[in-house]
């Protein structure tokens, strides 16, 4: 299965992985119940953390991002377009 040991990428590596769909077997795995999602790889946008558990007292270097989840939201709607057009947007994604 996937490697969960921890690893240090910039912000525009992380997005590219993501919106390359180098994981989406495994996701796809993940939505059907095959595969437990602990199994995916994740990224901490909060900053640096100092091993593999994603908790506040595990972050040693803040990077300023926080990342908004919001599910079920249509893309055609006012919700989503008041969302993309929020000033301190630097990546929205669509699922």
């Amino acid at each position: 299965m996937m490697d969960n040991k921890p690893f240090q990428a910039n912000i525009d590596t992380a997005i590219h992985r993501i919106k390359s769909e180098q994981n989406k077997d495994i996701v796809s795995k993940v939505r059907s119940g095959e595969v437990d999602k602990t199994k995916l790889p994740c990224v901490v946008f909060a900053g640096v953390i100092e091993s593999n558990k994603r908790k506040d007292d595990n972050v040693v270097q803040h990077s300023g991002y926080f990342v908004l989840d919001f599910d079920k939201i249509d893309p055609k709607t006012k919700e989503a377009t008041v969302i993309y057009r929020l000033i301190h947007l630097f990546c929205m994604g669509i699922t």
